[in-house]
């Protein structure tokens, strides 16, 4: 039962027991009164006692476990009219003031609703004003990650060097949004969630007072669902004795929060477990024709879940729950894996974080529940296909494909400005050479023979594969890709592929014609294409003509530079080649 202090002073505050909700007419007054929270009581009681305060705190942790009373609960205690101590009297008009928020000296500040530079101006302007009653001037701001970035700095200077007796409690539920400088200079104190049997306990002593009756079961199935927080936990407390009185059951409370047994839970579970689907439908089904509340089904279910982890672990010691329910789980794991538990428990998890954002929350859990255990096996799929990929290739080739491109190059009507000969100048060079042997002849056609047999693939397959490479080129060197972004390829033959360049010029041709740059092309073309290949430009000499002399001990003088219609390129005027740049820039002459 509450003590008399705290019943005298919840009637001297005026306030009617019947009409104030749980949570208000049970908050804590004193530091003993606080729940759970050891670590932060003994804190300020030592600094209280030795005089060690701190002029700025800050104050986080979950939401309702006990910030913002903890933070009158020390300003009463430094301010009471019997003198500073960790007992407030409770009864003074300066204790009376602080617990009803009217005392001039304490100053409630909700950041939420004062996020601007211009409040934290107003603070800085009046905090240099004594104390008016009380012996300490304090700050308490709620929410204070709320603020902007130009109220926190305006804080800065007044948090560091605050006026004597000013002291700042910053409460906040996200302590990493609140900058590293406002952090340096504060004191932390950070609240944890609740256990389960403080909450119980508390639940209890406040059924007693208020002469409620509910069995262990109701109030053990209330404090569970409040996650740790003991205001959610009153909170429901309230709503269950406003919708049945002074009298409730365990089947109340499930009613309220749209939740089911956990019997018909576990018996769901083995179905799901088993792969029953048209059992698991039903079940479904059954569970949201009763009135179940689908997130409050996956809550449940994941707790049930988490149960039967420890149990399978051997840990069943730290499971509170009922001799029946915890025989349920035991026999509902025990032809169970732990893999098979673990994998459910990840998909209720993914589906308590997606159903937020589902139009149909129930449907969502029933593709879940249904599909949650066939994961590792689609999983397996995709490296059970890798080693039949190669054959892509000759499904490719065995389509029917008209006839090959002819050799000699066309030049798209759309890019006139490069003019390419009838004939192909690669032959000009062999004439200036010294007479080349029949056998290097024979070595430097034989290429050509098999051309006309494989050839299997049209313009548009060739041009996927083309942009496949381009992507590996792209990878490498972004530059070079710059380079051959919107070529398309115009024809393959004899291990050789031709390709026309979007913007044909000379300084584009001549980087794709660079050894290193070529190497690269080379590379990801032969992977693309499944094939060795050379990619060349309309006209340019095949690099193996180029390399059969050098392989046979007789080194031609033309192979040192390859020959390209490049060098017969027509003269183009200085205004035309500025013209030319900008169009490939995309810019404008100004």
């Amino acid at each position: 039962m509450l003590d008399s202090v705290t019943q005298n002073t919840c009637d001297t505050l005026g306030t009617t027991m019947s009409h104030e909700t749980f949570y208000r007419k049970y908050r804590s007054q004193t530091f003993d009164q606080i729940v759970g929270q050891d670590h932060i009581k003994q804190t300020l009681k030592n600094a209280i006692e030795n005089d060690r305060l701190t002029h700025a705190y800050i104050f986080s942790g979950p939401r309702g476990t006990g910030k913002t009373s903890t933070a009158r609960i020390l300003a009463k205690s430094l301010n009471c009219r019997e003198g500073k101590g960790v007992q407030p009297c409770l009864k003074c008009d300066l204790c009376l003031g602080i617990s009803n928020g009217t005392s001039v000296d304490v100053i409630e500040i909700d950041a939420a609703s004062n996020t601007g530079v211009d409040n934290i101006r107003e603070l800085n302007e009046k905090i240099n004003f004594m104390p008016v009653e009380c012996l300490y001037k304090m700050y308490i701001i709620d929410e204070v990650h709320m603020l902007s970035t130009g109220a926190f700095n305006a804080l800065l200077k007044t948090l560091e060097e605050p006026p004597q007796n000013t002291i700042f409690i910053l409460a906040t539920t996200e302590p990493h949004k609140i900058p590293v400088t406002i952090h340096s200079r504060c004191q932390q104190l950070h609240f944890r969630n609740l256990t389960l049997d403080e909450i119980t306990t508390q639940l209890r002593m406040i059924t007693t007072e208020e002469s409620i009756t509910a069995d262990d079961k109701s109030i053990h199935a209330i404090a569970r669902n409040a996650g740790g927080c003991m205001r959610d936990a009153l909170s429901l407390l309230n709503q269950v004795y406003s919708f049945k009185g002074e009298s409730f059951t365990y089947e109340d409370v499930l009613f309220i929060l749209g939740s089911t047994e956990d019997k018909h839970l576990i018996t769901f579970l083995k179905t799901v477990f088993s792969g029953d689907e048209p059992k698991i439908i039903e079940s479904l089904q059954t569970f949201i024709n009763d009135g179940a509340n689908v997130m409050q089904l996956v809550a449940d279910l994941l707790v049930l879940l988490q149960r039967m982890l420890l149990i399978k672990n051997g840990l069943q010691d730290e499971i509170d729950v009922d001799e029946g329910t915890l025989n349920d789980l035991k026999a509902s794991v025990s032809s169970v894996s732990n893999d098979a538990i673990k994998l459910l428990l990840d998909a209720m998890a993914k589906t308590e974080l997606e159903m937020r954002w589902f139009s149909r929350p129930e449907l969502l859990l029933q593709i879940r529940c249904l599909t949650a255990l066939s994961t590792p096996q689609v999983a397996v799929q995709p490296a059970q296909q890798a080693a039949p990929q190669p054959t892509a290739q000759p499904v490719q080739a065995a389509a029917p494909t008209p006839p090959p491109v002819p050799k000699p190059p066309l030049v798209p009507a759309a890019q006139p400005r490069v003019d390419i000969p009838d004939e192909p100048v690669i032959q000009k060079p062999q004439v200036r050479h010294a007479p080349i042997q029949k056998s290097e002849q024979i070595e430097d056609e034989a290429p050509a023979k098999p051309a006309q047999a494989s050839a299997p693939a049209t313009n548009t397959s060739l041009q996927g594969l083309w942009e496949k490479a381009l992507d590996g080129v792209k990878k490498e060197k972004s530059a070079l890709f710059g380079v051959l972004k919107g070529s398309r390829v115009q024809g393959k033959e004899g291990g050789q592929l031709t390709i026309i360049l979007k913007q044909d010029f000379k300084f584009f041709r001549e980087k794709v014609l660079e050894s290193e740059n070529a190497m690269i092309i080379n590379t990801h073309a032969t992977q693309a294409f499944g094939e060795s290949l050379h990619v060349v430009l309309p006209g340019q000499k095949r690099p193996e003509a180029q390399s059969v002399s050098a392989g046979t001990g007789s080194k031609s003088e033309g192979s040192s530079a390859p020959a390209s219609p490049i060098q017969k390129e027509p003269t183009v005027s200085l205004d035309q080649r500025i013209n030319d740049v900008v169009s490939m820039f995309e810019g404008s002459i100004v």
